[in-house]
């Protein structure tokens, strides 16, 4: 993937949850979180290391299985996500794949796919809720739109997207 378009991920998948935090009907919310998971999924592709493709496929395929195990939980006892979030806030994993090195939040970023699971069975459920975040929600959105949509002029993509 090159960095061009390592940004237009980026600011697509912010965008996608600026749409998401703002829309009211639930296509368009699930639009937003379409656009997010996009966003997301070519961020990953792109920070990626190269020439382990076995073990990235294997890491996805069980984020997604314990994502979605996650999320029926969270759907079942809703606390659990905030107790998660916090215990995960600090947890550091340092990861090291072939010459590439770094301590990534794993811990935070399984949280926010359980959470982002919960949200699509909701919205393919029967859930009728939007804005949840009330008055919050245009400058929430403004501000994740803006972060997001400056990846486009940034010089280092790789810093930028991390």
């Amino acid at each position: 993937m090159t960095a061009g378009a390592a940004q237009a991920a980026g600011a697509v998948g912010a965008l996608g949850l600026a749409v998401l935090i703002l829309a009211t009907r639930r296509e368009v919310r699930i639009a937003g979180l379409a656009g997010w998971a996009l966003g997301c999924a070519g961020l990953a592709v792109y920070l990626a290391p190269h020439g382990h493709h076995r073990l990235l496929a294997a890491a996805a395929i069980f984020g997604a299985v314990a994502a979605a195990a996650g999320g029926w939980i969270v759907l079942r006892v809703p606390w659990l996500l905030a107790a998660a979030t916090l215990a995960c806030v600090p947890a550091r994993i340092p990861v090291h794949v072939g010459d590439t090195q770094a301590n990534l939040l794993l811990p935070l970023y399984g949280v926010v796919a359980v959470a982002a699971v919960a949200l699509a069975w909701e919205l393919f459920g029967d859930d009728t809720r939007s804005r949840e975040l009330g008055k919050l929600s245009w400058p929430l959105a403004v501000l994740v739109a803006w972060q997001g949509v400056s990846v486009l002029w940034s010089e280092d993509v790789r810093q930028g997207a991390i």
